[in-house]
């Protein structure tokens, strides 16, 4: 099942933020970091529009400047989504792909990107929580984080 909103968090891959982030300061949308220090990328900026609610049906986009470690050559994204307290899917990414989706092409060297991600809210109101884990196929950890949009208007 390809989710798409997924695109919006597949290039927030490395969120190194503490703590939770409002990502406009006062919509429903907050970032959880559950990456380490080995982790490859790190956020430095994400601007979300249109800011605050956003509802079913509406398009969105995110733009994330983050920072790389070192160069990306491949991986995989593997996102689990909840939705209140039912798991809701599963899916695998290609890391490049999703890379390609923002503007961006592999490898992607190391230091400051920006990548644009587009997509529309396909859901009911409520509470859903993505699950971001993204590797290489060698296991090395790229970033893991959590996305959370509780709209319950």
């Amino acid at each position: 099942m390809k989710i798409p909103i997924f695109v919006i968090v597949a290039f927030s891959i490395a969120i190194t933020l503490s703590g939770n982030l409002a990502v406009d300061g006062s919509g429903p949308i907050t970032w959880k970091d559950c990456s380490n220090n080995v982790s490859v990328m790190k956020i430095k900026n994400i601007t979300f529009d249109p800011p605050g609610d956003v509802y079913p049906g509406q398009g969105f986009s995110l733009k994330a400047t983050f920072k790389l470690k070192k160069e990306i050559t491949e991986g995989k994204v593997n996102v689990d989504v909840q939705y209140g307290v039912l798991h809701y899917a599963t899916g695998v990414y290609d890391l490049c792909d999703k890379f390609k989706e923002a503007g961006l092409t592999c490898p992607v060297s190391k230091g400051l990107k920006n990548g644009v991600f587009q997509g529309r809210v396909p859901f009911p109101n409520g509470y859903f929580k993505f699950t971001i884990n993204a590797t290489t196929s060698a296991g090395d950890k790229i970033s893991c984080f959590t996305f959370e949009l509780n709209d319950n208007i």
